[in-house]
């Protein structure tokens, strides 16, 4: 076959590198790039020194590097020393690294100097320091080595060994030769050739792309993993270089497509061609492609790492026939994988391992040059994954077959289509459940007897879970489902529950029968309520709300005693369900009603209550004590006493902490972010971080997101000292590759969300417990927030008692205490203070904390820290964005204006209260048993802040309480997207002016006695910290800069409301731009809500707070609605702008009486809805502005317009009236009177002998919008008592009058 002639990789690189020497190869994020002239000299060197090391043909090399530049030069290194590569992916944990080098026995290893301590299970490390190049060249030439010593390799040698974990959790090392790679790169080549200019970005599966284009002369650039996972970042990264190739994931691709606030098609305007793979594309999501980005060639490749390329296509051109054949999108929900790779074989077989026929599905078998030669040291798994052609398939296939574990089939056109895996492994909601894991969690539970689990629904779209259970003991479907949720996580609980009296099986085997399982469609299914006829909906209202819970939760059949999220409610849904309570019964319900009224009885209760105006019935549910709730949870640990005079004897044995182990929880919040980066910066702990599963993340990649997020890793490692040097980024990027270890879990689950062998290897292995993690929520009720907020906390005492005694910090909050007390003791008696907290947040923490009390009574050594609000970092000013000081700020500033209360502003430096728990964490004496209260003792006056922001040119303008919330209302309307989100917050938090009167004082005799010890000092809230958090936040765009306010004094319609009819386009659109850039909020309404949205978007760009009103101004009841809703949402009206006209050039011969009528009704009559609808209020008021658009053929006719003269004459004259009859009211009447102007009021020619006669084509000389504009803002801003009565505006070639 032709590629066989191209010899092996590093063959064709060299070639390559002689063709193109001086083109650029490589970029690097960093700004090193890389000729491919130095590309191949360097590589060259570091070959030679492999080979010396003893490389040879078959020979393994490890890669653990990041992706960086090094990376490429490894890699092509070893191939041309003649070994194949190994990748080592730097997130591997330590066991799972030393397992793959145990396994592969590299003959060396290559990476940095600050990686090799993880590697001491390799036999030899290649270390890539500063001049590595240099070092090693002078080595090889001492030693007589030269790179054409190397082996000499042929296609069927091994190029790679990458390791893939299988479904036992061990991972194998897959042996892939070069010939599979040159096939896939040459056909690639070919049929997807270069172009001119095409820069090609890799990060996905980076060591499958990153040579491609280097084997073709274009420069790669690499895309760090920070970046690649973070939409907006990866945007501004492909927009920046210009970049013209990518590979994605479709997941990946799909969340880049909802970036919000970004202008994707702009970003990606360079993009030419997009390779999709890895997971079955939809045919939804190519569509969107195909909308947003309609000149992209889009591929859909299919590859198989055992298989490399299989087979590919070109979306674009197959979503053209899709979206052309009637009815095949509503059908078709899969893209086509493509066609087989030339030379590349795929059979479709059976469980029976029988030959299924074109559109028959099956498992995926695949044959050709692109198989891999097998597992590395695993002949079980080669001889079940690579097989013998069974009987029955055809000898063209090749004797050797890949089972791929996916199932597909083929198609009519020779196109194969995947539609998902075939083992237990599925994506739902983008995370991966292992299926044996919700069965095993099932046979956990005493009621069940028997079960399996099924994942119903199709691959990429909403797919869900199906139980089947036989019953061990009588149970519920609510029961099962509440047990199963304290063992994992709630995404894999299964939808829906099916009891069965027996499980069927094959008669042969004995094995379960899955397919004779009862059919389950949700839509269809009649599974009945899970309490029999008490679960039946029986009122009208009941039958509406289970209407609505079956239309949201996709179930046929509501249990009215179910809870909403028990059935799959969450947060998104909820949202969506109070909207349709709002429009269904014309009631209000809030989030924490739905919590506490969660099933369709309450809710329907609840609503029934609200209707007749009467209050709920309290025995509808519950009523919270809180003491029985901390009985409830407390765990009542007995017979630790021999495990705490061990934990106490081992204290005489030497200080432990400093290295020792510690379980940090909480990590991806804000305080707990600064816990690590201290914990890594101060001590030498190792750090386990218990991390909740994320769609496609990490928990690694989460916790490096949230460091990022906050700048962490972008500062000082370590304390100020007086070294000149300061650490890297990389510094504490190695500490956290080294000293950070990522435990998928989540507190409030069974043994926190762990494997049995994992949690209890953890509980010998870790030395003390850091729990910061807390659901942080101040609208929610108890009942939301119990379980990260108590159970979470009950699981961690456990924990810490369970095995061995870990001293545990726990995290509280000073909203345990209610507010307006004074001087609250860090001692005091937290029993008698339950009772009075009244929101859910504050009495789930004071639950969790007795938790922690009694353990504390019982030995546990426990410390706990009730901290108050925390602001940023003292010098980056890194700030949690909920934080409600934060947001208030943002209120203000977003207003220029401050309530005049009297408001205390306590808040504490984040890093101070980290660095704090640290220290006392490392010296468990100081802390052990006490509580302390990190709460700022000198609180700020709300007026010196606000003196100090005026400094920076802030002019606040401070307002009654009641003005300021108005105030913030008005962000509701803001263009920006940030002002309506920071609106909405606001009005959540500031329920009343006690948000900010209410105060509590607390006495710090515990954190000044370790102060004191420590000689630390509690940070002053004073001028330079107070500047230097403002100044950073503007730099962040936190706070907007105060340049941005430097024009408010030139605005003189600030403070005003204009509506503007006919605002879509034209002289509407210029005249309503002026008053906006005035200051004045602006009411725009037209006919067509297109343009009319259009035009409201022009105005919130130039920052004008606008609002568009579908109108049509010869409907008088709509302009009486127009101007209702306008005094709603933006104030009294102070300005009406009667634009809304129409202009025909006609004939009177011509006789186009609908025409005519036309022209009367919108210029007289809709003029005359106008000012009725806003005269009686402005004359309530005593003041206001009638602008009324009128014409030069108002004050002279002209031929060819008679009516439109007409009717321009009657606004003169009507004008000039009502003018005289408004004397002595403070109300101003204008009559503006343009000439020609650019616009598309004439443009509709309907007599075209009238236009060819009589208009005037030389539109260059045509006065603009603006024009008219201006000339309205002149008359609209003159002082009391100067009224401008007409302005005559015309083109200074065109004079009429």
């Amino acid at each position: 076959m032709e590629y066989e002639g191209l010899g092996c990789l590093h063959d064709m690189f060299r070639r390559q590198a002689k063709i193109s020497p001086d083109a650029v190869a490589i970029v690097a994020e960093d700004g090193k790039t890389m000729t491919y002239k130095e590309l191949d000299e360097v590589t060259d060197i570091l070959a030679t020194h492999l080979h010396g090391k003893g490389v040879v043909s078959d020979s393994i090399v490890g890669i653990y590097l990041e992706k960086c530049l090094e990376y490429p030069i490894a890699y092509i290194a070893i191939l041309k020393a003649g070994g194949a590569y190994l990748p080592l992916d730097i997130s591997y944990p330590q066991p799972l690294l030393d397992d793959i080098l145990l396994d592969s026995k590299p003959v060396s290893v290559i990476t940095f100097r600050d990686s090799v301590p993880r590697l001491k299970s390799a036999r030899d490390v290649t270390v890539l320091d500063t001049n590595w190049s240099v070092r090693l060249k002078e080595g090889n030439i001492k030693q007589g080595l030269d790179v054409s010593m190397c082996s000499q390799v042929t296609l069927d040698n091994l190029a790679f060994v990458a390791y893939s974990s299988g479904t036992t959790g061990k991972p194998k090392g897959i042996m892939c030769v070069h010939r599979a790679a040159v096939f896939s790169y040459h056909w690639r080549h070919i049929n997807y050739p270069f172009q001119p200019g095409d820069r090609i970005a890799c990060n996905v599966f980076f060591v499958w792309e990153m040579l491609r284009p280097l084997l073709k002369g274009y420069p790669m650039y690499i895309i760090p993993d920070y970046v690649i996972y973070d939409p907006a970042l990866l945007l501004s990264f492909l927009k920046r270089h210009a970049i013209t190739r990518m590979l994605f994931t479709p997941s990946l691709l799909a969340t880049v497509l909802d970036t919000d606030d970004v202008d994707i098609a702009t970003s990606l305007q360079s993009m030419r061609l997009i390779v999709l793979c890895g997971e079955v594309v939809t045919v939804g999501l190519m569509a969107r492609i195909a909308e947003i980005l309609p000149d992209v060639i889009v591929m859909n490749l299919y590859s198989v790492s055992e298989t490399h390329d299989v087979a590919a296509t070109n979306l674009t051109l197959e979503m053209k026939s899709i979206l052309g054949s009637e009815g095949k999108e509503k059908t078709q929900k899969f893209c086509p994988a493509g066609r087989l790779l030339p030379g590349v074989h795929v059979v479709i077989l059976n469980d029976e391992m029988e030959l299924q026929p074109v559109g028959s599905s099956g498992e995926i078998y695949v044959g050709g040059p692109g198989l891999a030669r097998g597992y590395l040291n695993r002949p079980e798994m080669n001889a079940k994954r690579f097989i013998a052609r069974p009987k029955g398939v055809p000898e063209s296939v090749g004797d050797r077959l890949y089972r791929s574990g996916d199932w597909g089939y083929m198609l009519s056109d020779g196109h194969l289509e995947i539609c998902g895996r075939c083992d237990t492994m599925v994506k739902i909601r983008g995370y991966s459940i292992e299926i044996q894991a919700v069965e095993a969690a099932l046979l956990e539970l005493p009621m069940v007897n028997a079960c399996t689990v099924l994942a119903k629904g199709a691959e990429g779209e909403d797919k869900y879970l199906v139980a089947y259970i036989v019953q061990s003991e009588p149970t519920s479907k609510k029961e099962i489902r509440a047990a199963l949720k304290t063992r994992i996580p709630g995404y894999m609980v299964p939808a829906y529950i099916v009891f069965l009296t027996s499980m069927p099986l094959l008669p042969a085997s004995g094995k379960l029968d899955k397919k004779s399982l009862p059919d389950f469609d949700p839509k269809t299914a009649d599974i009945g309520p899970v309490n029999g006829e008490q679960g039946k909906p029986c009122t009208e209202t009941e039958i509406k709300v289970a209407a609505m819970w079956s239309d949201l939760l996709r179930i046929a059949n509501i249990d009215v005693q179910e809870s909403f999220f028990d059935l799959g409610g969450h947060s998104l849904l909820a949202a969506r369900l109070l909207n349709q309570i709002r429009d269904g019964f014309g009631v209000q319900m809030t989030v924490r009603e739905l919590f506490i009224h969660s099933t369709v009885t309450q809710m329907s209760a609840l609503i029934d209550s609200k209707l007749v105006g009467e209050s709920p019935d309290q025995g509808s549910y519950h009523a919270l004590n809180l003491h029985e709730e901390v009985n409830q949870h407390d765990q009542g640990i007995v017979s630790i006493d021999m495990q705490l005079r061990a934990f106490w004897r081992s204290i005489h044995y030497g200080d432990r902490w400093r290295a020792g182990r510690v379980l940090l929880t909480g990590a991806t919040g804000f305080l707990g972010a600064f816990i690590l980066r201290d914990l890594l910066r101060k001590t030498e702990n190792h750090i386990y971080c218990l991390v909740k599963e994320l769609p496609d993340l990490t928990g690694k990649e989460r916790l490096l997101r949230t460091l990022r997020q906050y700048n962490i890793i972008l500062r000082e490692t370590e304390g100020a000292d007086d070294s000149d040097t300061k650490p890297t980024d990389n510094d504490i990027l190695a500490k956290f590759d080294k000293r950070v270890t990522a435990i998928t879990g989540d507190v409030s689950l069974l043994r926190l969300g762990m494997m049995e062998e994992d949690y209890t290897y953890l509980t010998f292995e870790i030395d003390s417990v850091v729990h910061a993690a807390a659901y942080v929520n101040l609208v929610y009720p108890y009942e939301a927030l119990r379980g990260a907020n108590v159970i979470g906390t009950q699981n961690v005492v456990l924990f810490s008692c369970t095995n061995k005694i870990k001293p545990l910090h726990h995290v509280s909050t000073n909203a345990v205490f209610p507010v307006g007390l004074t001087k609250c003791r860090e001692d005091c008696n937290m029993s008698a203070v339950g009772d009075q907290l009244t929101d859910g947040y504050s009495q789930s923490k004071w639950v969790g904390e007795q938790l922690v009390q009694r353990a504390q009574s019982r030995g546990l050594p426990a410390v706990i820290y009730r901290p108050g609000n925390l602001s940023g970092e003292s010098k980056t000013a890194e700030w949690n964005s909920a934080d409600t000081n934060l947001l208030t700020l943002q209120g203000c500033l977003r207003t220029l204006t401050a309530p005049d209360v009297k408001w205390l502003i306590e808040m504490t430096p984040v890093d101070f209260v980290s660095e704090f728990i640290v220290t006392v964490s490392q010296n468990i004496m100081l802390g052990v048993s006490k509580v302390f209260h990190l709460v700022h003792p000198e609180p700020l006056q709300s007026r010196t802040l606000f003196e100090w922001i005026s400094d920076l040119g802030y002019p606040l303008q401070m307002l009654p309480f009641h003005e300021w919330c108005n105030e913030l209302k008005r962000l509701h309307h803001s263009a920006d997207k940030e002002d309506s989100l920071l609106a909405d917050k606001l009005d959540n938090i500031v329920k009343n002016e006690s948000f900010f009167m209410d105060y509590t004082s607390f006495s710090q005799a515990n954190v000044e006695t370790v102060l004191s010890t420590l000689q630390m000092s509690y940070p002053p809230l004073d001028k330079r910290l107070i500047r230097g958090y403002l100044q950073q936040l503007f730099v962040k765009k936190i706070l907007k800069p105060p340049i941005l306010l430097s024009s408010n004094s030139h605005k003189p319609l600030q403070g005003k409301v204009a509506v503007v009819t006919g605002g879509s386009s034209g002289i509407g659109l210029g005249i309503a731009k002026s008053l906006a850039q005035a200051g004045a909020a602006v009411a725009l309404a037209a006919r067509h809500e297109e343009k009319l949205e259009q035009a409201r978007l022009k105005i919130a760009e130039i920052g004008g707070k606008v609002i568009a009103v579908q109108t049509d101004v010869c409907v008088r009841q709509q302009m009486k609605d127009l101007v209702a809703k306008t005094e709603v949402e933006l104030g009294p009206i102070d300005i009406l702008i009667n634009n809304a006209g129409i202009m025909h050039f006609t004939l009177m011969k011509n006789l186009l009486e609908d025409a005519w009528e036309r022209m009367v009704d919108i210029n007289c009559k809709g003029v005359l809805n106008g000012i009725g609808a806003v005269l009686p209020r402005m004359i309530a008021r005593g003041k206001g502005h009638i602008v009324n658009t009128s014409s030069d053929a108002g004050r002279a006719a002209f031929p060819g317009l008679a009516v439109y003269s007409g009717s321009k004459f009657f606004l003169e004259g009507m004008t000039s009236a009502l003018r005289k009859e408004l004397v002595g009211t403070g109300i101003r009447v204008t009559n503006i009177q343009p000439g020609d102007v650019k616009s598309a009021v004439a443009d509709n020619i309907i007599d075209k002998e009238a236009a060819d006669q009589y208009r005037n084509i030389e539109l260059d000389k045509y006065l603009s919008p603006d024009d008219i504009g201006r000339a309205v803002l002149y008359a609209v801003t003159q002082p009391t008592g100067v009224a401008v009565n007409e302005i005559l505006v015309e083109p200074t070639d065109f004079p009429a009058v």
